[in-house]
């Protein structure tokens, strides 16, 4: 019964922060975005597995993504999700910059550093998926654009350093 209950509050702080605590409405040029309130932090849950995760709304990177996987300048992280005995961080961010602008970005970060593709690299008019590997280390970069918000882009990175 611990599991379950642990588990169900862990979904529903998940989707509250992924959806925004706010209550407030995004206006046509700004896409939701933490704001400094009392409602930003984080919590930290015991996994079924006896790990830990931490859900975090707070706009910073994670210590846990490797200095060589870059952020967008200007983005504005909305979620984090960290597993420290996984090794594995999410990130959900947006930022307004050109796709074409965000992917060189990511392209080139994944050329210099060595991750090597696992699964065919998609890119399209609206979106980008990579998905690669180094020694011990997996990355997955998703990012697409906003249909709602012309010229901003939302994305994800999971990170994962089994090392």
């Amino acid at each position: 019964m611990k599991v379950k209950t642990t588990v169900a509050i862990a979904a529903l702080t998940l989707l509250l922060i992924a959806g925004g605590c706010s209550g407030e409405s995004a206006d046509e040029t700004t896409p939701p975005a933490p704001t400094p309130t009392n409602e930003q932090g984080s919590i930290t849950f015991e996994t079924p597995a006896g790990g830990e995760m931490t859900a975090s709304s707070e706009n910073k990177r994670s210590e846990m993504l490797h200095e060589d996987i870059p952020l967008p300048d200007q983005v504005i992280i909305s979620a984090t999700m960290e597993q420290p005995d996984q090794g594995a961080v999410t990130i959900s961010f947006d930022v307004k910059q050109p796709l074409e602008e965000v992917i060189q970005l990511y392209k080139d970060a994944i050329t210099t550093s060595g991750f090597t593709e696992t699964m065919p690299t998609t890119q399209e008019e609206d979106h980008f998926w990579f998905s690669g590997t180094r020694d011990n280390e997996q990355l997955v970069v998703i990012l697409n654009k906003n249909f709602d918000q012309d010229g901003w882009v939302y994305g994800s990175i999971a990170y994962t350093n089994k090392g």
